[in-house]
């Protein structure tokens, strides 16, 4: 019987993304699960419910605003007539509220957050200011979070993640996306191509800028709309580019492999980035490509090995950039060469599948979860917070569920307010776990042994360790 995983996903098919299209490429190739997306009904001409293979999409009628709530409902329903294994967040937003408050309601349920983010951090926390707690809650509340980079791993870390986080990243369709061999013609023509959201964070502006510092053979394709098409539009107009420059709009995944193998260098300047799947589905083609070192950019380019890195914000980079491809055939070979080698190695989707099982295969099992009462816990450093944590996630690993609360975390409160405050998130911590593991005997141990007694717990007491050093590291 195939286990079942309810997902929260704001936007889903036929409303495509990144974060989409990896929930979709995963789900097919993990056929020992059912997946049920409730996702909001954007459209009267979506169908309120609907099948793809071992997804079944829910499509939820309201405002975003209400979508977490009544998806959170829906699911709620439909767990009482046939329980969920696991729930999936994706992307800390409506979707993770959705998540929380699911988990809220069914904390034995595991859950799991995917982080697609590609907007600014400093945006995000922005927008989320007024909801801060709740924000964070999604974080501290997960079993496990994904990320698809290294640069959001650390943010999850900075939210209050204290599970295992796993960077597995998005993945790319090599059987469609498929390795040519490009080469830069001497005379005519150069086409450059970019692909993506006509928004200010993927810096479009920038390339058309740069056009207008090349010779006029040099000729640009602009695959994507969104909200500052007229304003690139006018940009092309007033560097006097116009002529040289085409917006294609929306094309279709068959149309842009097309455009990628009659180009000749792909561009993108990001402003921010989660990762950055059309420089993936560009160098699978093996087109060169040309790009930021921000966000999560720099978990496959490398400046002059697999692409050719320019600071933000300067168009004369992407310039100089560009003629140094074009200039020299060796190094634009090598690029292109090594660009597919990369995805080939580490992006394809059924890597990505496969690592994404592994978590499923280990959240879904049914094995005691444990709350870890820690004296400190990282970000501190030393022994004792290094232990708890590599205790904590192989605990996880192996499906015992961990939940670290360290007592480190409130020694800004004074002696007695502090013990108060950690017995207290011990207390709400404890919901939907089986098992207290205290990492010492007095400073936590006192605390984890009461609420073990309250809420009919087994307690586990590590008695060793340098237990003076501990409590000094927690201010006493």
């Amino acid at each position: 019987m195939k286990k079942k995983i309810v997902v929260f996903s704001l936007a889903y098919a036929p409303l495509i993304g990144g974060a989409e299209i990896a929930v979709a490429e995963i789900a097919k190739r993990l056929p020992l699960y059912q997946f049920d997306i409730y996702t909001k009904r954007f459209s009267s001409e979506h169908l309120s419910e609907e099948f793809f293979g071992n997804v079944r999409v829910i499509r939820i009628n309201g405002s975003k605003i209400s979508y977490p709530f009544r998806a959170m409902l829906l699911a709620a329903r439909a767990h009482a007539r046939a329980p969920y294994s696991a729930s999936w967040s994706i992307m800390a937003a409506y979707g993770g509220i959705a998540t929380r408050l699911f988990k809220f309601l069914y904390p034995r349920v595991p859950m799991l957050l995917s982080l697609q983010e590609g907007d600014p951090l400093e945006y995000i926390e922005h927008k989320v200011r007024f909801i801060k707690s709740l924000f964070r809650s999604i974080f501290t509340s997960a079993d496990w979070v994904q990320t698809i980079s290294v640069f959001l791993s650390d943010f999850a870390k900075k939210q209050g993640a204290r599970v295992p986080v796993e960077v597995i990243p998005n993945g790319v369709d090599l059987d469609n996306f498929v390795f040519v061999s490009h080469e830069v013609p001497d005379r005519g023509t150069v086409r450059l191509v970019t692909a993506s959201r006509l928004v200010e964070k993927n810096g479009v502006d920038l390339i058309i800028r740069a056009l207008a510092k090349l010779p006029s053979r040099f000729e640009l394709d602009i695959a994507g709309g969104g909200k500052l098409d007229s304003e690139l539009r006018s940009i092309a107009s007033e560097v006097g580019v116009s002529s040289r420059v085409r917006f294609l709009g929306e094309l279709d995944h068959q149309a842009i492999i097309e455009l990628f193998r009659q180009s000749q260098i792909f561009i993108r300047p990001s402003r921010s980035e989660g990762l950055g799947n059309s420089f993936l589905e560009a160098m699978a083609t093996g087109l060169p490509v040309v790009g930021t070192l921000v966000g999560g950019i720099p978990d496959f380019l490398v400046d002059k090995k697999t692409g050719v890195a320019v600071p933000p914000e300067d168009p004369s980079a992407i310039a100089e950039a560009v003629h140094l491809l074009v200039a020299d055939k060796e190094l634009y070979k090598s690029i292109s060469d090594r660009g597919r080698a990369v995805v080939e190695g580490r992006f394809s989707w059924e890597r990505v599948s496969k690592l994404m099982g592994e978590i499923f295969d280990v959240i879904t099992t049914q094995k005691s979860r444990i709350l870890h009462a820690a004296g400190i816990y990282p970000p501190d450093l030393g022994g004792p917070a290094m232990h708890a944590e590599k205790l904590a996630t192989g605990f996880s690993r192996a499906g015992f569920l961990s939940r670290p609360v360290a007592l480190a975390w409130y020694r800004k409160y004074f002696v007695g307010l502090r013990h108060l405050l950690y017995f207290f998130a011990l207390l709400s911590a404890s919901r939907g776990r089986d098992i207290i593991y205290a990492h010492d005997l007095v400073g936590v141990g006192v605390p984890a042994r009461l609420v073990a007694f309250l809420g009919r717990k087994k307690l586990v007491v590590r008695v060793g360790g340098d237990l003076v050093w501990e409590r000094a590291a927690c201010g006493g």
